[in-house]
C-alpha cells in the first residue's frame, strides 16, 4: 500500500513537472514572444517590443515576465520604454495550449504622452483617440508601479511632469474605477475616478462620472454626469480649491507679484465642460478672504480664448493687494519686461469681466457700493470702476489701451474724477506730510502713444486740477511765517499746526516735468498765488508767486515770494529778484 502511494505520489509529481515544464515552454522563447507581442499589441492597440525573452512563474498565479518592454501608438500619441511588465495569464486558456492576459503589472515604466494640439479640432480628435485607449484598457485589470510620466512637446522635447506614478484600473460587471497618486513637483497627487456605466467608453449616453485629485496643496473635484451630449462632455459640480494659489503657481513657474495677497482660493459651481469650453452659471469664488457669486466661462474654442464673468461681493477688501506696490515698482524698473510689446501681450485672449461690491475696502480708503468692468477685444483693452461713493463722494475711474494708427502701435488714455472727501480715509505717498484733518478732491487725465509699456510711460502727459479745504497739518506754523514776512511777526504762533481753508492747484505734467499753471492757498488771514516747476525725481520746488492778506484792499500789491524746497519741506521766501530798494512794510 506504502509503494503504491509512493509510485502515484512520483507521478504526480512527474506529471506536475512535465505540465509546468510543457507550459513554461508554451510561454518562453522566440515564438512564445511573438505570441506575447502578438496579445499585448491586441490589448493596447500599440506596437509591442519585447527585448528578451519571457520568463515564467507560478505564484501567485501562473504567468510571464517581460523585460525592456517598448510600447508605442503614435496614432494616439503615447508610448512606454525600458518597462518591465509581470503579465498574469489565464490558466484554462493556458491548459488549452493559448496566451490569454487576465492581469498585467507595469513596473518602473517611463511613460511619454503628447501634449494636445493647438487646433481644437485635432484636440478634440485627440481626446476621442484617448477614451477609445480607455476602453480596450478595461478589457483586463492594469497596474502600474513606479512610472515616470513625460510630456512630449512637438518641436521642443520631452518634460518629466510626474514621478512615482502608481495607478489601479479595474472593470466590475458595468462599472470602472481608476486608483492611485504621482508625485508632482513636492506634492503626492491621490488619484481616484468611478465611472458606472463603462459602455459609454464604446458609444453615445451618459453616465454618473467622479473624479478627485487631491493633494496637500490643491483639490480638483468633478461630480455629476459625463457623456457627449450636444458637445458636453460632463455636466455637474465642479470645485477646485487651493490654500495657497501663490505656491501653486511658482510650482509651475506662474510668477505672482509681491508676497502677500493671492493665499487661499475656492472656486466651486454648477455647470458643464465640452470639448474647448468651462461654463459655470452658477458660481462661487472665495479668495484672500473675499466671496463673490455669480457667473464664469472659458472658451477656448475661438481664435482667441475668451473670459467672461460676472461676479458679485457683499464686501471686497482689496488691502492684501496695495501691500504689493513695492513689486510694482520692481515691475516698473525691469527694463526687459517693460520693454515687452504690447501687442503681443493684449492680443492673446478675449475678457469681458463685471465685478460689483457692497463695500469696497482698500487699506484705509472705504467706499460704498462700487462696480468694475474689464474689457479685452482684439487687443482693445478698457478698465472702469465707477458707481463708487466713498463716505458720500463720487469716484470714478477710466482707462483704455487701444491699436494705433501704426502696426503695433497703442494709444492709451486715463481719466479720474474724486469728489472731495476726508484725507485721513485717503491712500497718501509716503515722502509727503499727511495733512491731520481736511478733505480733498480733484479730477485728472493722462494719455500716451506708444508700442510698449516703457515707451507709453516716457512719452506720456497729462493735466490734473487738486481741490482741498479746511485742510491742516501738524507743524510749520503757515499763519506765522505769512505774517512774518508781511512784517507782522506777533499775529501767529510759529508753532502752530499749518491750517489753510482753501488750495486750489492746477497742473500739467509729463516724464520729465510737472508744471504748477496756478497754485491759490488761503488761510484765515492770507492768500498765497504761485506759479512754477516741481521736479518730479525728487520733489524739489521752484515757484514764483505773490502774497497778502485777505483783508487788504483789492488794489493792495502783493509781497512777491519765492517757493524753495521740496514738497516734503517747502519753503516760502521773499523773492528779491527786480527789486532795487527796501520793500515798505
Amino acid at each position: 500500500m506504502r509503494k503504491r502511494l509512493l509510485t502515484a505520489a512520483l507521478a504526480l509529481v512527474i506529471a506536475l513537472a512535465t505540465a509546468i515544464a510543457l507550459l513554461a515552454a508554451l510561454v518562453t522563447g522566440e515564438s512564445a514572444r511573438v505570441r506575447v507581442e502578438a496579445e499585448l499589441s491586441r490589448w493596447l492597440g500599440a506596437r509591442v517590443e519585447i527585448g528578451s525573452e519571457p520568463g515564467f512563474f507560478l505564484r501567485p498565479a501562473p504567468g510571464i515576465r517581460l523585460v525592456d518592454v517598448n510600447l508605442e501608438n503614435s496614432r494616439e500619441g503615447w508610448a512606454v520604454r525600458d518597462a518591465r511588465l509581470m503579465v498574469d495569464l489565464d490558466i484554462v486558456a493556458l491548459l488549452l495550449g493559448e496566451v490569454r492576459i487576465s492581469s498585467a503589472t507595469l513596473e518602473d515604466a517611463r511613460i511619454s504622452v503628447a501634449s494636445l494640439p493647438a487646433d481644437v479640432d485635432e484636440a478634440v480628435s485627440s481626446a476621442e483617440s484617448t477614451v477609445a485607449s480607455v476602453a480596450r484598457l478595461l478589457a483586463h485589470p492594469l497596474r502600474i508601479d513606479r512610472a515616470t510620466l513625460v510630456l512630449a512637446r512637438r518641436g521642443v522635447g520631452e518634460e518629466v511632469i510626474a514621478r512615482d506614478l502608481s495607478l489601479r484600473l479595474s472593470a466590475s460587471g458595468t462599472s470602472a474605477n481608476l486608483r492611485g497618486a504621482l508625485r508632482v513637483a513636492d506634492q503626492t497627487v491621490e488619484i481616484n475616478v468611478a465611472l458606472r456605466d463603462r459602455s459609454l467608453l464604446a458609444g453615445e449616453g451618459k453616465s454618473p462620472f467622479s473624479l478627485s485629485l487631491a493633494s496637500q496643496l490643491a483639490t480638483l473635484r468633478l461630480d455629476g454626469e459625463i457623456g457627449r451630449v450636444n458637445k458636453t462632455w460632463f455636466g455637474g459640480t465642479i470645485e477646485f480649491q487651493t490654500s495657497d494659489l501663490r505656491g501653486l503657481g511658482a510650482r509651475f513657474d506662474w510668477a505672482m507679484p509681491g508676497e502677500a495677497a493671492f493665499g487661499a482660493l475656492l472656486m466651486r459651481g454648477t455647470g458643464e465642460i465640452s470639448s474647448a469650453a468651462l461654463s459655470l452659471p452658477q458660481a462661487r469664488i472665495e479668495f484672500d478672504g473675499n466671496v463673490g457669486d455669480g457667473s464664469l466661462a472659458l472658451d477656448l474654442g475661438r481664435s482667441r480664448p475668451r473670459l467672461e464673468g460676472t461676479l458679485a461681493f457683499e464686501t471686497f477688501d482689496a488691502s492684501a493687494y496695495l501691500a504689493e506696490v513695492d513689486d510694482v515698482s520692481a515691475l516698473l524698473r525691469d527694463e526687459a519686461r517693460m520693454g515687452d510689446p504690447l501687442a503681443g501681450l493684449l492680443q492673446t485672449m478675449d475678457i469681458d469681466l463685471r465685478l460689483s461690491t457692497g463695500r469696497l475696502a482698500a487699506g484705509t480708503l472705504v467706499a460704498g457700493p462700487s462696480a468694475a468692468s474689464i474689457l479685452l477685444r482684439e487687443g482693445d483693452l478698457s478698465l472702469d470702476l465707477g458707481e463708487t461713493q466713498p463716505d458720500g463722494g463720487q469716484f470714478d475711474l477710466a482707462a483704455r489701451l487701444k491699436p494705433g494708427g501704426e502696426a503695433g502701435d497703442y494709444m492709451a488714455s486715463v481719466s479720474l474724477v474724486a469728489d472731495p472727501r476726508p484725507v485721513a480715509a485717503l491712500p497718501w505717498p509716503d515722502p509727503l506730510p499727511r495733512p491731520t484733518a481736511g478733505v480733498l478732491g480733484g479730477r485728472g487725465a493722462w494719455k500716451s502713444t506708444g508700442r510698449t509699456l516703457s515707451e507709453l510711460l516716457s512719452r506720456g502727459s497729462g493735466e490734473a486740477r487738486l481741490s482741498g479745504r479746511d485742510l491742516a497739518f501738524g507743524s510749520g506754523g503757515a499763519e506765522a511765517v505769512f505774517a512774518g514776512l508781511l512784517g507782522r511777526t506777533d499775529a501767529a504762533d510759529a508753532q502752530a499746526p499749518s491750517r489753510f481753508a482753501s488750495v486750489e492747484a492746477s497742473l500739467s505734467f509729463a516724464p520729465e516735468r510737472i508744471e504748477v499753471t496756478a497754485l491759490e492757498a488761503e488761510t484765515e488771514a492770507h492768500r498765497l498765488e504761485a506759479t512754477g516747476r516741481i521736479a518730479p525725481e525728487n520733489g524739489a520746488l521752484s515757484l514764483r508767486g505773490g502774497l497778502r492778506a485777505r483783508k487788504a484792499a483789492g488794489d493792495a500789491p502783493s509781497l512777491p515770494v519765492l517757493l524753495r524746497g521740496t514738497l516734503a519741506h517747502p519753503l516760502v521766501v521773499p523773492d528779491l529778484t527786480n527789486m532795487s530798494e527796501r520793500p515798505g512794510r
